[in-house]
Order: C-alpha cells, then sequence, then structure tokens
C-alpha cells in the first residue's frame, strides 16, 4: 500500500511539472504571436515614414541611371544584343570575336590574336547570363537600318514604336531611350519619352559606350538602332529594382529604428524572466546545450540577416508585390488568400527574429549566473577541445606505458633494440665496476677516471661501427625496395625481388600485391578498349546496313515512274528493314538495362522443361528452316524453379535462335536438363557450320558475332542478353569450344 502511495505521488508530481511545461511555453508563443503581430501592424507607419512628404519615386530613378555601374550595364547590354540581332539575321551562331575583335592577319602573333579572342568570347557569355539573370525589368527592341524589328522582349513596346506611336510610352515607361548606330558606327541618342521621370544627355551614354574600350572592342556596332525602357510597375526583383528602392535610405533607417525598439523591448524581458522559468522553454533548453561560439555564429547570422531583409520585406508586403509576385505568379495563390497569407508570414519571420533574440539575451545572461570560468569550460569549444586534449593526453601515456609492457620479442627490430640496450647497461656497469677497482687499487679518482674513459671511448669506436653496419644493411635493404618502386613507377611490371629485406619483407609483399594489380588493372584496360573499339565499329555496322537501305528504297519509292509491284516489293522491303532495325535497337535497350544492373524481376515457380518444349514449338520455323534436329534429353518430372518467366523464355529462345544460324545444316542440336541436388543445368550442344576461330570469352560481349563478315541476319547481342538475364536470376553461364563442337551450359540454384 505504502509503494501504491508513492507511485501516485510521483505521478501526481510528474503531471503538475508537465502541465506547467506546457502553460509556460504556451504562454512564450502567444507573447512572440502578440509582438509579431504588433511590429506587422506598424507596417503602415514605417512605410508612411519611409517615404515621407519629399519621396518621389523619380527622384530615385533618376539617381540610379545617372550611376556610372547602370552606364556600365546598358552598354555591356547593347554589345550582348547586337551579337543576338546579326545572328537571327544570318541564321547561324557567330563568336563575339569574330564582330569585335580585328582580323587574325593584323596581330603580331597567333598568341595574341588567340587570347584576345577567348577573352572577347568570355566577356559576352559573361555578359549575357548578367543580362538574362538581372534585368528582368529592361525592355527592349532592335531595329535594323529599315526600322524592321530585329529581337524584342516586349511585344506592347515592339508595337508602340513600329506603329511610331511613341507618345503613349509616358503611360508606361519612366525611362524609354533609342540608340541610332549608322553605317560608320557612329551613333545618335534620342529620349523618345521626355517624362519627367529621366532626361537623358549625350554625355552618359557617350561615357557608358566608350567605356568598353576597355575590353579591347575595335569593330564598332553598325547600322542598328536598340531601343530600351524601364516599366513604371516593376514586375521583378532584379537589379534595376533592386538599385532603384536602395536609393531610398530613409525607408532603410526608419525600418531599422523599428527593429531596434522592438529588440530592445525582447531583450528588457529576457533579462527580468527567471531562470526558472526559462528553463522550461524547449527550444531554449535544446540550443543551450551546444557550445557558446555555434550559438553566437548562428544567432549573428540569422538575426543580422533577417534585419537586413525586413526593410524589402516590408516595402514588398505593402505594395502588394509580395501577393502579385510571389504568392500569385509562382504559387497562382489569388489576392483574396494572398493578402491574409502575406501577413501571416510577417507574423511568422518576426515571431522567427523575436525568438532568436530573446533567446540569445538568456544565453547571455545565463553565462553571469554560471558563472565565466564554469560556463568556459563546460559550454565553450575551446574548453570542451582544452578538456578533449587532456583525456586525449593522458589516454595516450596509458597507452605507451601499456605498451612498454607488451613488446613483442619476436619483432626483429625490437630484438635488436633489446641488444643494444643490454649491451650499453652490461658497459655501464663493467665501466662502474672498472672504476670502482681501480680507485680502490690505486687510491686515485684521476687515473680509475681516466681508464674509464679511455674505455668509453674503445666501447663508443667498436659500437659505432657495428652500428654502422646494421644501418648500411637497412640502407641497402632499402635501396633495393626504392629501386624496385622506381621501377614499378616507371612501367617495368616484371621485376621481382628474391632476396630477405628484413624489416622491410612485409612491405615487399606489399609491393609485389601492387605489381600485380597493376598488371591485372593494365591487362583489363587494355582488354577494355579493345572491346570498346569493337564495340563502336560493330554498332555503327549493324545500324548503318538497315538504314542505308531503308534511305536507298525510300528514294526508288520517290520515282513516280515505277510500277504498282515494285511499290510493293519495295514497301515490303522497308518494312523488313525497319523491323530489323528496331529488333536491333530494343535489344540493344535491353543489353544496355542489363549491364547496368536495371532489370526488375518477376519470380515465379516455372516448370523449365515446359518452358523449354515451348520456346521449341515457338521456334519451330526457324528449326526446320535450318534443317535440324532436335534431340532432348528431359527428366520425365517437372522441374521447378523460382526465376522470371518472360527473361527465362528470352534466354532460351536467344540460344535457339543462335543454333538456328549458326548450326550446321542438317545436323542435330543436343539439349540436356541434368537435374541435381542443388541446382540445374542446361546444355545446349551444335556443331558449328562454320569454322570456331572465336575466344568463348568474346563471343558473349556485346554486339559479337560468329561470323566476322556480319552477313547473318541479328544484333550480335542474343548471347550477351542471355548471359546477362542468367546472371541476375543468380546464374550461371558459359560457353564452351572444343573444335567445331559449341557447346552453351547455363547453372541455376535450386
Amino acid at each position: 500500500m505504502k509503494n501504491n502511495k508513492i507511485d501516485t505521488t510521483n505521478l501526481k508530481i510528474k503531471f503538475m511539472n508537465n502541465k506547467k511545461k506546457t502553460i509556460i511555453n504556451f504562454v512564450t508563443i502567444i507573447l512572440i504571436l502578440v509582438f509579431g503581430i504588433a511590429m506587422t501592424g506598424s507596417y503602415p507607419k514605417i512605410d508612411a515614414a519611409g517615404k515621407g512628404d519629399k519621396y518621389e519615386y523619380k527622384d530615385r530613378i533618376n539617381g540610379y541611371l545617372c550611376t556610372y555601374e547602370f552606364q556600365k550595364d546598358l552598354s555591356k547590354n547593347t554589345f550582348v544584343l547586337y551579337k543576338e540581332a546579326l545572328e537571327s539575321m544570318q541564321g547561324k551562331e557567330i563568336e563575339a570575336s569574330d564582330i569585335y575583335v580585328k582580323p587574325e592577319s593584323e596581330f603580331e602573333s597567333n598568341n595574341d590574336y588567340n587570347i584576345l579572342k577567348n577573352k572577347m568570347n568570355d566577356y559576352l557569355k559573361d555578359w549575357k547570363k548578367d543580362f538574362e539573370n538581372n534585368f528582368l525589368n529592361l525592355d527592349y527592341v532592335v531595329l535594323n537600318k529599315d526600322e524592321n524589328v530585329i529581337k524584342s522582349n516586349n511585344n506592347s513596346l515592339g508595337e508602340l514604336i513600329k506603329s511610331n506611336n511613341i507618345n503613349n510610352l509616358g503611360d508606361k515607361y519612366s525611362f524609354c531611350i533609342s540608340i541610332k548606330f549608322d553605317e560608320n558606327g557612329k551613333f545618335d541618342i534620342e529620349n523618345l519619352y521626355d517624362g519627367e521621370a529621366f532626361s537623358i544627355g549625350d554625355k552618359l551614354v557617350l561615357r557608358s559606350l566608350v567605356y568598353t574600350d576597355n575590353y579591347d572592342i575595335v569593330n564598332p556596332i553598325k547600322n542598328m538602332t536598340f531601343i530600351y525602357g524601364i516599366n513604371k510597375h516593376l514586375k521583378y526583383t532584379d537589379k534595376i529594382s533592386m538599385a532603384i528602392n536602395r536609393h531610398n535610405h530613409r525607408y532603410e533607417t526608419i525600418t531599422y529604428f523599428y527593429i531596434i525598439i522592438l529588440s530592445t523591448i525582447i531583450s528588457i524581458l529576457a533579462l527580468f524572466i527567471p531562470f526558472k522559468l526559462e528553463n522550461e522553454i524547449i527550444l531554449y533548453k535544446k540550443l543551450y546545450k551546444l557550445p557558446f561560439e555555434i550559438i553566437f555564429v548562428l544567432m549573428s547570422i540569422f538575426i543580422s540577416r533577417i534585419a537586413s531583409w525586413t526593410p524589402d520585406l516590408i516595402r514588398n508586403t505593402m505594395d502588394g508585390s509580395f501577393v502579385n509576385l510571389f504568392l500569385n505568379e509562382i504559387f497562382k495563390i489569388e489576392p483574396a488568400i494572398g493578402n491574409p497569407a502575406a501577413y501571416l508570414f510577417n507574423v511568422l519571420y518576426w515571431s522567427v527574429y523575436i525568438t532568436l533574440v530573446f533567446i540569445t539575451v538568456a544565453i547571455i545572461k545565463n553565462i553571469f549566473s554560471v558563472g565565466l570560468i564554469k560556463y568556459f569550460k563546460e559550454k565553450t569549444l575551446i574548453g570542451i577541445i582544452i578538456r578533449f586534449v587532456k583525456r586525449t593526453v593522458q589516454k595516450i601515456y596509458n597507452n605507451i606505458d601499456i605498451a612498454i609492457h607488451k613488446i613483442n620479442l619476436n619483432d626483429r627490430s625490437n630484438k635488436f633494440i633489446i641488444k643494444i640496450v643490454a649491451i650499453d647497461a652490461a658497459a655501464i656497469l663493467f665501466f662502474f665496476i672498472v672504476w670502482c677497482i681501480g680507485t680502490l687499487l690505486t687510491a686515485s679518482l684521476l687515473f680509475s677516471a681516466f681508464v674509464g674513459i679511455l674505455l668509453a671511448f674503445i666501447y663508443c669506436i667498436i659500437m659505432f661501427n657495428l652500428l654502422k653496419q646494421y644501418v648500411n644493411k637497412i640502407k641497402n635493404k632499402y635501396e633495393v625496395l626504392f629501386n624496385t618502386t622506381n621501377k614499378i613507377a616507371e612501367g617495368s611490371l616484371e621485376v621481382y625481388i628474391n632476396e630477405d629485406l628484413g624489416l622491410f619483407n612485409q612491405l615487399k609483399e606489399q609491393l609485389l600485391n601492387i605489381q600485380k594489380g597493376f598488371k591485372r588493372a593494365v591487362d583489363e584496360e587494355v582488354k577494355s578498349q579493345k572491346l570498346k573499339t569493337d564495340l563502336i565499329s560493330n554498332v555503327s555496322h549493324d545500324l548503318k546496313t538497315p538504314l542505308t537501305s531503308i534511305i536507298t528504297y525510300v528514294d526508288l519509292l520517290k520515282n513516280e515512274n515505277i510500277t504498282e509491284e515494285e511499290r510493293k516489293s519495295y514497301i515490303d522491303t522497308l518494312d523488313k528493314k525497319s523491323q530489323r532495325l528496331k529488333f536491333l535497337i530494343e535489344d540493344l535497350f535491353e543489353v544496355s538495362k542489363a549491364t547496368s544492373g536495371n532489370i526488375t524481376l518477376n519470380l515465379v515457380k516455372v516448370d523449365i522443361v515446359e518452358l523449354m518444349r515451348q520456346t521449341q514449338i515457338e521456334l519451330e520455323d526457324k528449326i526446320s528452316d535450318a534443317h535440324l534436329k532436335i534431340k532432348n534429353n528431359f527428366p520425365k518430372s517437372k522441374v521447378i524453379l523460382e526465376l522470371d518467366s518472360q527473361k527465362t523464355f528470352r534466354i532460351f529462345e536467344n540460344l535457339l535462335i543462335n543454333v538456328s544460324k549458326y548450326a550446321m545444316k542438317a545436323s542435330r542440336v543436343y539439349i540436356d536438363i541434368i537435374e541435381g541436388e542443388d541446382s540445374v543445368e542446361i546444355d545446349i550442344k551444335n556443331m558449328s557450320a562454320e569454322e570456331i576461330n572465336f575466344n568463348s570469352f568474346d563471343i558473349v560481349e556485346r554486339f559479337q558475332r560468329g561470323d566476322k563478315s556480319r552477313n547473318t541476319e541479328g544484333s550480335g547481342l542474343g548471347l550477351a542478353i542471355a548471359k546477362s538475364f542468367v546472371e541476375a536470376q543468380g546464374g550461371s553461364f558459359k560457353i564452351e569450344v572444343d573444335g567445331d563442337l559449341f557447346k552453351v551450359i547455363l547453372a541455376f540454384k535450386k
């Protein structure tokens, strides 16, 4: 009874603690959402204060258009459009160097021309990429010398220009100019819309176009007119929209002022909330486990990035861009749903920012609660690393101590070291005894010291010679190993080391293994290259033969003078050749799937005896045409295996078709199905009509045939497909050749 009461009490305490945590986290979320809603609700005030009474769109766009950056970009875009316009007129691709660089004959060296050519082509590629990605709000029309439109990205602008109805440009565009180049490359600038937004002068465009001289452009633009316009309503976020908005510094200032006020309020709340309540907040507990440096870096990045995005977010939310461009165009959300969704996103956006600021301040406050030294040791990466290094050093020291007691006396190097140490110890003991005896007998420390030094000197000479001989042996063995390694590196794979290398014996064995591996790799690569060459040659021949016939007979059918019988004959031949090409491509697809391992197996219980009989019935015509007599040696009972019935039928079909093509006419074909305890073997034997002069391993490669002339029907893929299907089902495929006897052996596990 007492234990039951204790358990009940513990459950109540646990329930109350969980309830307390739930309430604290719920209240925290509510407060964060309230502050997020309040910040989102202040958007109209931020927007009004940011724009101010003196806010003028024309001032911002005028400020952007007068920048040197815009002049450079306009110039680059003009050269990109000129190249594309020439390509459109000539109907082919043209390299930028062929347009803008002087002829190779005018250069002092080919190297100078190639350098400039490559540099010019790279410039145009970069300019085109920048134009396509960062000038989405720039409309353009390119006209030839006859005022016909060659290229345009805005039909309405092209139609206005074509109809000379430029008076209506002011309704849509805040900026629209025309740059017209004559036959000598000289240009004239015309402001098509002289509105309040912008008034262009000759110096602006002249400076932007002259700027490209820095890119070694020699040949000028000729006989072409370029018209550029910036829409009053910017649809996309690109260089133009960002640059125009960036010129409104007042907006950013007001936004950051509100962010500072919000951050200050959240920081004050975080400082006054007790630690007990903070520790119940789930996200705070999880982040507090991370090292301080990681928290500091993450919070700094997220808080700074969110704060930097805020002016654009508020501006896009207030002017409807967030709904119209982002939610409507990308996600197809209607404005009726998009407006609430936009404000919900902003509330969540500020909730994340408030949460990050709150947790950052709470963690910094907790440093002083825990204590700087303790926090440094337990919660910083540096402290954790120091503790890790300390533990690691201690562990290494302990391992060394253990290793000393586990010296392997069977190791030759250890034996030698132990001998030297033992000799040194014996020598030191001998010198000490001599010194003691000499001191006692002569009562002279000086004499005994002289004798001891003399003996030590002699000992050092002896030990030096012994060690020198040992080191020379090691150097000689190393030299043998090094020379062998160099020979292998130079490509000599027939090098052997017969002598004992002592300490280097293990390395010698590894080197010999590497040598064998290199030889195998070289042999495999040579074989692979040969197979690739044969594959390309064979597939080209097999695809080209029916395709050439199809082309020939199509040309014959075009002749109107042929008879109806000839036409039918040609069509019949076309049908056969196209079917031949179809079967070849299907076989190629099958063997490609098999080689890549992309085979899906539908395993069922299959009676392979019945399946073999069914295959023979299906191919009875081909076998009869070849005047072959099949001799079956099958078990009387069923032989059931778990196989893919369709792919197994394809295996038998390919093998029997191969027999009908290449077996000696009017000969016998022997098919045996032998059932063993663990496996079933299928043997197919026939006498070849032609002399067998190929390798049994190569004949199963793709596009390999028994007739090297490749005059027989077939793709050369039959055996390759059969082999792949057998191996995919866990079986083995082997070919044996004895004189002109051709034998295929299949084996499947039960």
